[in-house]
């Protein structure tokens, strides 16, 4: 598809980088390897110029066109990988992104509610205590304490089930404030100091069409 693209302008977006098999993200998308994501930037680099986000602001407040054949990477949800594992790769190459932050989660003081639920799910998949499955499975009412079942009805949880959810981390004796998997202030600070740019990505990226309007603002704003 590059010969297809390439006389445009292009923003790819990524989550995630790395080689392990995370918790928080496992059960929630695909992420691609180190090396995987080394050959994007080699691809990328070989058919299209990098635009810094200056380049872009200034098409808008000059009114000006972002120029054919460039490319500008983003990644979302401010994963500590960002930082341990892409940061050294795009500074390496000269290469500038976004990093889109929930603030709510910085120094690991909160965490992503999917991010929870696929940890939940991890965990509950590592487990071979069949009393603390269905200890699971009848507070969730599924009778035959059938795992696919469960696993399907945890990644399905809301906000509003939050009661369910912090049961069953006490059934499991999860602490996610000790899972360290964001940013922290200091990283943040260093990316920024490199000439990176952190966007916005609402506080806590909730679902906002279940949220009223004044919330949606509040999140935004």
């Amino acid at each position: 598809m590059i010969p297809f693209f390439k006389r445009q302008p292009i923003f790819p977006y990524y989550h995630i980088i790395s080689d392990e098999k995370l918790p928080h993200v496992k059960h929630l998308y695909k992420y691609k390897s180190i090396q995987s994501f080394k050959k994007d930037i080699e691809v990328l680099s070989k058919y299209y110029e990098p635009i810094d986000i200056k380049n872009v602001l200034l098409t808008y407040s000059e009114r000006l066109i972002i120029p054919e054949n460039s490319f500008l990477l983003s990644f979302d949800d401010g994963l500590k990988e960002v930082y341990d594992i892409v940061f050294p790769i795009l500074r390496e190459k000269n290469i500038k992104a976004i990093f889109f932050i929930n603030p709510n989660f910085i120094d690991n003081e909160n965490y992503l509610l999917r991010h929870k639920l696929s940890f939940i799910v991890a965990k509950l998949e590592g487990c071979n205590d069949m009393k603390i499955k269905k200890k699971i499975g009848d507070l969730l009412s599924i009778k035959d304490n059938d795992i696919y079942k469960i696993r399907k009805k945890i990644l399905t949880f809301r906000e509003e089930d939050k009661p369910f959810i912090n049961e069953i981390c006490e059934i499991l004796e999860i602490d996610f404030l000790k899972e360290n998997i964001y940013l922290t202030k200091s990283q943040i600070k260093e990316i920024i100091d490199a000439g990176f740019f952190i966007g916005a990505h609402t506080m806590s990226h909730p679902r906002l069409t279940l949220l009223s309007l004044e919330k949606q603002k509040e999140e935004i704003i």
